[in-house]
């Protein structure tokens, strides 16, 4: 996106709507003209102005100098050869920006980013080795209407995951604009998008109060403070206690909303029977799941998969304790390193990327 230009998708669609007929107006154009071009971004996936094929000449080249269709540039596609798909984007300063489309039956599942890089650290994680800085709510929104806008190796949306690249309740005015922007101004349900979160003081309760109906997804990994620190560095800051009195809190909020605990499984760190009765203890009571995710290979990263046996028996001592539902991850996307804890593995992280810690 050129400097200076305001991106289309960067406010409300009400907002932007007003915007641009104040614009028309200075131009001597009908006010309809903006819902056209709105239907455009948001119906049509029109990626410029030079597509609204409807609009005259003129005003399409008048548009162009004062805004921009999108404030992300979509760079290039990777199928991973199993019909997932990695699309990586660039920010305006040529921060990567890396989203998956995972096929599921009847569509495909849109795991979106928050940040450019991630500033939690976790070790397993390739995003965790650097960070530029959050997205404003426009870019996450960019990311689904871009994706749905390429078609072909990624299915229509029918589910939203911000899972991606970056914490969402550290980047809470991204991903609250975000949750208002998808749902009213692209029809999307708040029972089809979950957002996955390793824990931030308050922002739990904060979530399960302004968007009761969303799904939430807790990054846990470790049912003892010391294991989950030493791979969460950030979680020094939210002990597993506190963690947990914020997911009773946030499941009252939510009038008993189910919480799916995400456990990352790693070879010889917590795959052993030991941390899977502690794990089924630490649920007890909460109206809990659990997302079982064998470990994705990251460059340089000190860490294992664990054996399919091995997988096999913590998910059976889980499920012999633990009376929610205990599902397997099936990995998808990791031939094009789009897999669980994967995403950032390939651009470069020049441009001033930092490693960051703590909440």
């Amino acid at each position: 996106m050129s400097a200076g230009r305001f991106p289309l998708t960067a406010l409300r669609a009400e907002e932007t709507r007003r915007r641009l007929e104040a614009f028309l107006a200075e131009m001597g154009a009908p006010a309809y003209r903006a819902r056209q071009i709105l239907a455009w971004v948001y119906d049509r996936g029109a990626r410029s102005f030079e597509e609204m094929r409807d609009l005259p000449r003129e005003l399409r080249a008048a548009l162009a100098e004062r805004f921009a269709v999108h404030s992300l540039r979509r760079e290039r596609e990777t199928p991973a050869g199993d019909e997932a798909c990695k699309h990586l984007f660039l920010t305006r300063e040529g921060y990567p920006v890396e989203s998956v489309g995972i096929p599921v039956p009847g569509g495909a599942t849109y795991c979106l980013s928050v940040a450019s890089g991630c500033p939690v650290g976790c070790g397993f994680c390739a995003s965790g080795a650097f960070f530029h800085r959050f997205l404003a709510p426009g870019e996450i929104l960019d990311q689904y209407l871009l994706m749905k806008a390429a078609g072909g190796r990624t299915p229509a949306p029918s589910g939203i995951v911000l899972m991606g690249m970056g914490e969402p309740l550290l980047n809470w005015r991204g991903t609250r604009g975000f949750l208002a922007a998808i749902g009213a101004d692209c029809a999307v349900g708040a029972r089809r998008i979950t957002v996955s979160t390793v824990g931030v003081p308050g922002r739990l309760e904060a979530l399960g109060r302004e968007f009761p109906q969303v799904k939430l997804a807790v990054s846990l990994h470790a049912a003892e403070d010391s294991v989950r620190a030493a791979l969460i560095p950030a979680a020094a800051r939210m002990p597993i206690a506190a963690l947990m009195a914020a997911c009773r809190a946030y499941a009252e909020l939510t009038h008993g909303r189910r919480i799916t605990f995400e456990y990352v499984l790693l070879a010889g760190v917590n795959d052993g029977p030991r941390a899977a009765a502690a794990l089924a203890a630490l649920l007890k009571g909460l109206p809990a799941a659990v997302n079982l995710i064998p470990y994705n290979p990251v460059a340089g990263a000190a860490f294992a998969r664990p054996a399919e046996a091995a997988v096999a028996a913590f998910a059976a001592a889980l499920r012999a304790r633990f009376t929610g539902a205990v599902t397997l991850r099936r990995s998808l996307g990791g031939a094009a390193n789009a897999a669980c804890g994967q995403l950032g593995s390939e651009p470069a992280r020049s441009r001033g990327a930092r490693r960051r810690g703590g909440v």
